[in-house]
């Protein structure tokens, strides 16, 4: 990733694209050709070719190219076996061999025992032919000739032609090899040494452009917008996680996923698959079919990285990411095993000054982080601040704590009981008329006696009727599981959310919200209610014309989807249990369609989603369920 540097060229077909080995001569490579269509599997590995003449040989054949000599050659070696060559040590097909076999067979056909006192090679290849599994290594000839008779015994093979597999096993001697394509050898000889990476200027600056269109509520920490660049230095591990789970997830589907028959497209649903198995692995609960979902992804993750990039090295990490379904399942969700706590001290102790002498750093930190951790706690004392004012600002803007990210929101978020609403002041409102009969509509829509809530407009009620008053107080914000969700005005990022509609169906659809207040009700048993909602603005949904425009949709909610970039005009009431999540709102616009649309991607949705499905029984089909059309 770097910003100064042109994209990469994603199509495997150039074999230009990467510059990780000189080209060698071309006897060298017309040799390596000679030993890989030999029937002497040695032959590559005794020639004891250098890295390039390998690196070559697989780039012309289009295999992986990562690693080292050895993960070549087993690409090299797995190529011949698919190919047909034959790759034994006592076995090179030739002239001399086919006549001796052709013989050999002739007289086993005829019932004669002459055949089994052929050569070793000789009894190996009728083996061959009969398709007989034999063990690794040296053979025996008495082995070989028990093998046979007991083929021979099997009524089953009583009509088999050795004529077929003898043509085929003839055919390898006279394969030739591919007329070689120096064209690749001569004019990367002739290239100036050129740098390449996949997220480069083009796809930086469209993730700039996306990053400066996006809302995102205060808890998420964003990626900085200058990713990429010298200038902004290394990004933050919860940095990381944004920048490819929010922002990449926006940009990428906007520039590579109109063409799903394209390079970029596959390249695409690969890092999709890698998207999916994250969020699954960093959910709050996690359960057995989350498990097998992080399995699949991640599979399919490492298969088509394995395929995509040929010339990335597999790194330990890779292997360490398909036994994290083990440490999920005996130690439990992902955020109980991080160590956010002890990376974090690392940071604190990194931005310590210190003279670097051995020996005295150590006794540097322990007395700076103990004059610290004393301090802090001493200047909250009510009496203590109050004297020293101005200086508790100044301790807090140098320490500079940042709130938001992953770790604050992760903590927060155990706690199970809805947090009581802003218990400051609150100015009583009167509700607008169309606000009060969708609270009078939300209210009698959990009602399951014969009681019901009338506007006080109405002057003629039935038995069981209540009353409900038009006032309200306002409410700054609600906070629901560790987040706060507030008002547009307050916080536009805060005011963006996912809304479970009904409460017995999955009908899932962003909202804005518009206001809080907190109103007082008479319950049906006489008790005085107080309970806060929200009003909110529904977005308006593609037209159905769009729906296959959008390219967010191939992959089944983990990328979000396209809205119209419109509210509905009416508002309604819902209570804050139906809130889902946050969404990430992205304002842009998408080939093929001609106004702009919004992009939105919900926000831990994983957890509090399966939660909802589990609720409604839709809890087997997670993967097709969580689309938010």
């Amino acid at each position: 990733m770097n910003i100064s540097i042109e994209d990469g060229d994603t199509d495997p077909s150039n074999p230009i694209a990467s510059k990780k080995a000189s080209p060698p001569s071309l006897s060298e490579m017309t040799e390596a050709r000679a030993a890989l269509f030999s029937s002497n599997p040695s032959a590559l590995k005794s020639k004891k070719f250098k890295y390039r003449v390998f690196y070559y040989l697989c780039l012309e054949l289009d295999l992986r190219r990562g690693g080292h000599i050895k993960d070549l050659l087993r690409e090299l070696n797995n190529w011949r076996i698919a190919q047909g060559i034959i790759t034994s040590n006592v076995l090179n097909v030739n002239r001399d061999l086919l006549i001796q076999l052709e013989e050999a067979e002739t007289n086993f056909a005829s019932g004669g025992k002459s055949a089994y006192r052929a050569r070793v090679r000789v009894l190996y290849a009728m083996c061959l032919l009969r398709k007989i599994q034999l063990p690794q290594g040296r053979v025996l000839a008495d082995h070989l000739v028990a093998q046979l008779k007991i083929w021979k015994q099997n009524p089953a093979n009583k009509h088999w032609d050795f004529k077929g597999p003898f043509q085929e096993l003839s055919s390898l001697a006279r394969r030739k090899q591919p007329t070689p394509n120096p064209d690749y050898l001569s004019s990367a000889v002739h290239l100036p040494p050129t740098s390449h990476v996949l997220l480069g200027r083009t796809l930086l600056t469209e993730y700039a452009l996306d990053h400066s269109n996006m809302e995102l509520p205060p808890w998420v920490r964003p990626a900085p917008i200058k990713a990429g660049s010298v200038t902004h230095g290394k990004l933050s591990a919860d940095q990381w996680r944004t920048f490819c789970c929010v922002h990449l997830v926006v940009t990428l589907g906007r520039v590579w996923g109109g063409d799903s028959k394209s390079q970029q497209f596959k390249l695409l649903t690969n890092f999709m698959d890698l998207v999916f198995a994250i969020e699954t692995a960093g959910t709050l609960s996690i359960s057995d079919d989350d498990i097998a979902l992080y399995e699949f992804h991640m599979n399919r993750y490492l298969e088509g990285f394995k395929n995509l990039y040929k010339e990335a090295n597999m790194v330990p990490n890779h292997h360490l990411a398909l036994h994290v379904p083990d440490f999920l399942r005996f130690l439990g969700p992902g955020p109980n095993q991080r160590t956010f706590g002890m990376e974090r001290f690392n940071y604190v102790l990194q931005k310590l000054k210190t003279n670097r002498k051995p020996g005295e750093m150590e006794h540097t930190f322990t007395v700076t982080v103990a004059r610290r951790a004393n301090l802090l706690p001493l200047i909250e004392d009510p009496v203590i601040r109050e004297k020293i004012a101005e200086l508790y600002d100044e301790i807090h803007d140098v320490l500079n704590e940042d709130h938001r990210g992953t770790r604050i929101h992760d903590v927060l978020s155990l706690e199970v009981v809805q947090t009581p609403p802003d218990s400051g002041t609150c100015p009583s409102v009167e509700l607008s008329d169309s606000v009060y009969l969708s609270l009078v509509d939300q209210l009698n829509s959990s009602v399951t006696t014969g009681h019901r809530y009338v506007p006080h407009q109405v002057r003629t009620k039935s038995p069981g009727d209540i009353t409900l008053w038009q006032m309200a107080e306002r409410v700054n914000f609600v906070v629901s599981e560790g987040v706060r969700y507030q008002s547009y005005m307050r916080s536009p990022g805060a005011s963006n959310i996912l809304v479970q509609r009904s409460p017995s169906e999955w009908d899932a659809q962003p909202a804005q919200i518009v206001q809080l207040f907190r109103h007082t009700r008479k319950s049906f048993d006489g008790k005085a209610l107080v309970e806060t909602f929200l009003e909110v603005r529904y977005l308006r949904p593609l037209p159905a014309s769009e729906k296959s425009r959008d390219p967010y949709r191939h992959f089944n909610g983990v990328a979000g989807s396209l809205w119209m970039n419109q509210y509905h005009s009416t508002t309604s009431v819902i209570r804050p249990e139906q809130i889902i999540c946050h969404v990430a709102k992205t304002a842009m616009t998408i080939n093929g369609i001609d106004q702009p649309r919004l992009h939105i991607l919900p926000l831990n949705r994983f957890r509090r989603q399966l939660e909802m499905l589990e609720r409604v029984g839709a809890r087997a089909h997670v993967y097709r369920s969580i689309s938010i059309d």
